[in-house]
């Protein structure tokens, strides 16, 4: 099975230093992708530059790319057991590559996700980020227009395209990301009977990084991805 590791931001990187969750992965028998979409740092302003106002398009383009490209070099892959794990814009990310191709990826776990842009504008710490990588400029308050973009620029939108299984974890402090992002996807997906679960941290933020949280949070990444790959 492959496991696509993709980081969030979108604006930072993986880079080719050790990295715990890929090793932890790849420790539990899975080749580990992560790929360096578009935004990314370290390919240049022309790269960096390109994906504000083109999230949910560029950067989910790029990772299927790189997906299709690593089934194709490595013919040992299966082609049926390809999951994508991330956080924040990561899991963004994931929500929607599980929307967009179903077809290529069999499941997601999700850390803290943006899943609907146009409810977390007005209560995130940054709504900046909601306008610069949606390209909108966001009223106060927005105004249905610019919400209605904010929403198409959202995983949410195409929740109904959904057909694999979603594994969610939400800290409960997170002001980055509001809890009800994850909370709120947790429930329209069951609302349509698909397969999900959810995490809850009580006492965790944004990052879901205290020693505790990071190991149950990747022992039930392996379970859930040893039950559905």
């Amino acid at each position: 099975p492959l496991v696509v590791y993709v980081h969030g931001g979108p604006h930072s990187c993986t880079p080719l230093a050790y990295g715990a969750a890929q090793a932890f992965l790849a420790s539990r028998g899975y080749a580990v992708l992560s790929p360096n979409y578009r935004g990314s740092t370290g390919f240049g302003a022309a790269a960096l530059n390109a994906l504000p106002g083109n999230v949910g398009d560029l950067d989910v383009r790029d990772v299927v790319a790189a997906t299709e490209a690593e089934l194709e070099k490595n013919p040992s892959l299966d082609r049926g057991a390809v999951a994508v794990v991330g956080g924040s814009h990561g899991g963004f990310l994931g929500a929607w590559l599980m929307a967009k191709r179903p077809d290529l990826y069999t499941c997601a776990c999700l850390r803290n996700p943006v899943t609907n842009v146009a409810a977390m504008v007005g209560v995130t710490d940054i709504p900046d980020w909601c306008a610069v990588e949606v390209g909108v400029e966001v009223e106060t308050p927005a105004t249905p227009a610019t919400l209605a973009r904010l929403f198409a620029a959202s995983p949410a939108s195409k929740i109904d395209d959904v057909a694999g299984s979603i594994l969610l974890a939400v800290g409960m402090r997170d002001r980055r990301v509001p809890p009800s992002q994850a909370i709120d996807y947790y429930r329209a997906l069951k609302r349509r009977g698909k397969d999900a679960e959810m995490l809850v941290y009580p006492d965790d933020d944004h990052a879901l990084d205290t020693p505790r949280t990071t190991a149950d949070f990747f022992a039930e990444c392996a379970r859930f991805l040893d039950d559905r790959l």
